[in-house]
């Protein structure tokens, strides 16, 4: 039996897919999950697999977490934890991992370390990074989702006996096969192609200078429409820009939906402008639509996912060549 320590509350739908996940895990091994909650909960997705709450305010949540864990590795003589992050879940695991001597895993999901931008970020960017560097280095196992991200902790001085790469594993003929209920084309007629953003509304993501880039690529093919599909803290400072820049009829958004696959599916381009990533499930999910790609040079660029006919990478450092890229995408 291990213990598992996550962030992501959709493992309390029994029914959700990573709930359903979880419980394949719990095939193999038993599982403990312990997620920090605003309210206590407590089930279990199976024989195998159990999922705790912690319940509290955020500085509760942690103590919580300890507590909890610390006494589910003495009730089940648990001897392998591991984290979602390296961050607030890390240390948790880590004050775990020196009270019980159990090993402890780190997962890595992002390029954290590949570039300069969380650590001369906001002051909780900045306090993550040293954080997570702390935690990284004293885990016994570093599971990592991509080659790059292996190479970023190489150069960050962890040891490399202790790191390991597990991609993103998905299933391509079920998104192959996935009957799209959100279809862009159907909602956004008239457009001559439709290019899509889709994820978290937030700094990383580098929406912001995408509405810059299509600022440009407005007045080069007006008949192009840029659909963001997403929330975040940015959401409204994004719309405003669009507002300000008089792209109403360019920029179109969305909020987050179950169906993202089903705009995958039926937009003409997936764009992924971050400054920072990991193994995104968004990419990977327009690989396996065969769905054209323009990304930066981040994350799986280069490594896992390479350019050819379907797939651009550029810096974004080099505006032009994006708006030239999107400007003469051939349908």
């Amino acid at each position: 039996m291990q213990l598992m320590i996550s962030l992501d509350r959709k493992i309390f739908d029994s029914t959700g897919g990573v709930a359903q996940r979880m419980i394949e895990y719990g095939k193999n091994e038993a599982l403990e999950i312990i997620i920090p909650t605003r309210v206590y909960q407590k089930i279990a997705l199976s024989d195998e697999v159990t999922v705790t709450g912690t319940g509290g305010n955020k500085a509760a949540q942690f103590f919580r977490l300890v507590l909890l864990g610390d006494r589910i590795i003495g009730k089940y003589h648990i001897k392998k934890i591991t984290t979602q992050d390296p961050f607030f879940t890390g240390l948790a695991g880590w004050v775990l991992a020196i009270m019980s001597r159990a090993e402890l895993e780190v997962q890595v999901h992002g390029d954290f370390y590949g570039s300069e931008y969380y650590k001369k970020g906001s002051a909780k960017e900045r306090i993550q990074y040293h954080l997570g560097l702390f935690v990284i280095k004293r885990a016994s196992r570093v599971r990592v989702v991509g080659e790059r991200i292996k190479q970023s902790m190489r150069v960050m001085g962890v040891p490399e006996h202790t790191l390991t790469v597990a991609p993103l594993i998905m299933d391509g003929s079920i998104i192959k096969d996935h009957i799209p209920r959100n279809d862009a084309k159907k909602k956004y007629p008239g457009a001559d192609a439709i290019f899509l953003f889709l994820g978290r509304l937030e700094p990383v993501k580098n929406v912001s200078w995408l509405i810059d880039v299509w600022a440009q690529v407005a007045v080069l093919k007006p008949g192009y429409r840029l659909l963001i599909v997403g929330d975040g803290s940015q959401k409204k400072m994004l719309m405003q820009k669009v507002a300000d820049l008089v792209l109403e009829r360019h920029v179109f958004f969305e909020a987050w939906t179950d169906d993202p696959i089903g705009y995958i599916k039926t937009v003409d381009c997936l764009l992924s402008p971050s400054r920072s990533e990991g193994y995104s499930s968004v990419i990977r999910e327009a690989e396996c639509a065969g769905t054209p790609i323009i990304m930066s040079a981040v994350g799986s660029a280069g490594y896992e996912t390479k350019s050819g006919d379907t797939i651009r990478i550029i810096s974004t450092d080099r505006k032009d060549a994006w708006i030239d890229a999107i400007a003469n995408f051939v349908l």
